[in-house]
């Protein structure tokens, strides 16, 4: 592995130093080689978001048949979305979205409206496609979200749809609640004389969010499971030290973030800078902190740019930092731009909180 830069050695028995911190190596991707880089010893990079819904089966509300989804949020921000994903395996309904007109679903719970987009297998994704008003009633009422002539507008592909997005809005920020949905299909027409094309989910199979993988359903989920713009893993170093680096390919135009939490130290009061080595070409490196309350703040050095295959060492300042609590960190967010936007390949290694720098007080030999 390559040393740190940075880090030097003390002459101890020489002089008497006033500063007692010293660099922290937050991951140097050498204890664990899973592609999660998992918690333990090291961060958690390229972490999903944390979902602003939670989805669940419900047995007692149930619109037909013996199941139902629940889902829930608190204190959300407008228009977050849920997910009903994979839908693009097992031969279930991902290949029939061309055949319909309009997605139908029965959903009882608070007044408010429902966006729905759709996402295609390679990852391209709807703008709006259906805005439904719900009533709020406390029982099931059947809506209908046609897509099929305003999905035409979008480079989706809609013989291999993936997920089925459903943005949630119950009128203003910060609110709680609960809403159920059941009976989701596919339907060619409208009202009592649409006929079914596919059904998509009824949550009956086996009671369960982890449904029965051979039948013909959904995986809902608080976000997105598509492997989204930056997929990691961790490799030997391209420069042939022998280390493990952290290699993350990228498919983001222009910007998206990869997350880095689980942090082993969650305290970055003392520390002066953190830096990281990247290897490999990218329009722009940006950074971001993230405290336990969800403040955000840029740390001083802006964004980056690095091209060519060598490690160079970037360091970005902590001392204007004082919109987030730097001793109770969560993450650390990354941006990540290919040269022109597009595709691309960059490797990060020594993640490293930058002690203060030492002060040497005296020079007497011991």
């Amino acid at each position: 592995m390559r040393m740190l830069k940075g880090i030097g050695m003390s002459l101890l028995g020489l002089m008497a130093v006033s500063a007692v911190e010293a660099d922290v190596l937050l991951d140097g991707f050498d204890n664990d080689r899973s592609p999660l880089n998992g918690p333990g010893t090291d961060a958690h990079w390229n972490q999903p978001p944390a979902a602003a819904f939670q989805v669940g089966v419900e047995t007692q509300k149930v619109y037909a048949g013996t199941a139902a989804l629940k889902v829930t949020w608190e204190n959300k921000d407008l228009w977050p979305h849920f997910v009903l994903g994979q839908l693009n395996k097992n031969s279930n309904a991902g290949n029939r979205f061309n055949d319909a007109d309009a997605l139908r679903m029965a959903i009882a719970g608070p007044a408010g409206n429902i966006i729905l987009k759709l996402v295609d297998a390679e990852g391209n994704t709807t703008g709006d496609l259906a805005n439904m008003a719900t009533s709020g009633s406390a029982e099931y009422q059947v809506y209908e979200f046609p897509y099929f002539s305003t999905a035409q507008n979008f480079p989706v592909d809609l013989t291999r749809i993936a997920e089925i997005w459903l943005l949630v809005d119950a009128g203003k920020s910060k609110t709680s609640g609960t809403v159920y949905i059941d009976s989701i299909e596919l339907i060619a027409g409208t009202g009592a004389d649409a006929e079914v094309v596919a059904v998509v989910d009824d949550f009956d199979n086996d009671g369960s969010i982890e449904d029965d993988p051979n039948a013909p359903d959904s995986k809902p989920s608080g976000y997105s499971l598509m492997p989204g713009p930056y997929v990691t893993s961790v490799v030997d170093d391209p420069a042939g030290s022998g280390g493990a680096v952290l290699r993350v390919d990228y498919n983001t135009s222009p910007w998206n973030v990869l997350w880095v939490g689980e942090l082993d130290m969650t305290d970055w009061s003392w520390a002066e800078a953190v830096a990281i080595d990247i290897y490999g070409t990218a329009g722009g490196i940006l950074l971001k902190l993230k405290d336990a309350d969800g403040a955000e703040q840029e740390p001083t050095g802006g964004t980056v740019r690095h091209d060519g295959n060598q490690w160079d060492t970037f360091t970005w300042g902590l001392e204007n930092v004082t919109a987030v609590d730097l001793t109770r960190m969560d993450r650390l967010i990354v941006f990540v731009e290919g040269p022109s936007g597009g595709t691309g390949t960059i490797y990060f290694d020594n993640l490293t909180l930058i002690g203060p720098v030492t002060r040497l007080e005296q020079w007497d030999l011991y």
